[in-house]
């Protein structure tokens, strides 16, 4: 992980504490219900954060699984889920001893892998560790047809002489996004400034599609209108 997050891994969830996770969670239950055609309800959460996706799909009656690379996040996330089993690792590579009938890869992690080679191996990975008619779902904002300039967008967090503010800003050159993330921490008076800079390579919505069809997926891509999204929805063939 790079020091810079690693150091905003506390704040995290301060950062992000608009989300309404609980709503999100009830919209991809009845996506659930609607698409996957395996009849348990075993979910294994990939890049899984602070396990805030996990807290309500598990009081939705799911069994979960969290999987993650930050030994931070997953930190957090067990004190959050102390009755859910979690592991670090790799989309690309991991393996568990057990199959599931919903694999989540949710807020735009997906976007992180580098090259269609690393697209083709997580999802490969994905099937393999997917019951017969098991779904996934991906959900990004990082698509080459998709993603537009954003400017100065900004969030804050107020409370307990906490303050946490994010300036964020995407640029788009070719198939590259350029983030920028500045934040400002200021904590009992005392102010600390974190950089957060990364070049995200972006895919085309229909090279996806195509190599989880020939993964064995069967795949529907739509919007979530709500989150400005895109979701690849894959039921295991």
């Amino acid at each position: 992980m790079k020091k810079e997050y690693k150091s905003l891994s506390n704040y995290y969830d301060l950062i992000h504490s608009e989300k309404d996770y609980s709503n999100d969670v009830d919209y991809f239950d009845n996506l659930i219900k609607k698409y996957k055609k395996s009849f348990g309800n075993n979910l294994l959460d990939v890049a899984c954060g602070t396990g805030n996706h996990i807290y309500y799909f598990k009081k939705r009656g799911y069994k979960i699984f969290g999987l993650d690379l930050s030994k931070n996040l997953i930190k957090i996330a067990k004190q959050k889920n102390k009755d859910v089993p979690f592991a670090i690792g790799n989309m690309k590579n991991f393996k568990l001893k057990k199959k599931f009938d919903v694999i989540t890869c949710l807020f735009s992690s997906f976007a992180y892998l580098k090259n269609l080679d690393e697209i083709k191996k997580s999802l490969s990975n994905f099937y393999l560790h997917l019951n017969k008619g098991g779904l996934l779902i991906i959900e990004t904002m990082f698509l080459e047809d998709k993603l537009k300039n954003i400017q100065n967008h900004v969030r804050e967090y107020k409370g307990n002489n906490l303050l946490i503010k994010r300036t964020l800003n995407i640029f788009i050159n070719g198939n590259l996004a350029n983030v920028d993330a500045k934040y400002k921490v200021t904590k009992s008076g005392k102010q600390k400034n974190v950089s957060d800079k990364c070049k995200i390579k972006l895919f085309n919505s229909n090279e996806i599609i195509k190599i989880m069809e020939k993964a064995g997926f069967e795949v529907e891509f739509k919007p979530n209108i709500k989150n400005k999204t895109f979701l690849f929805l894959g039921v295991r063939n």
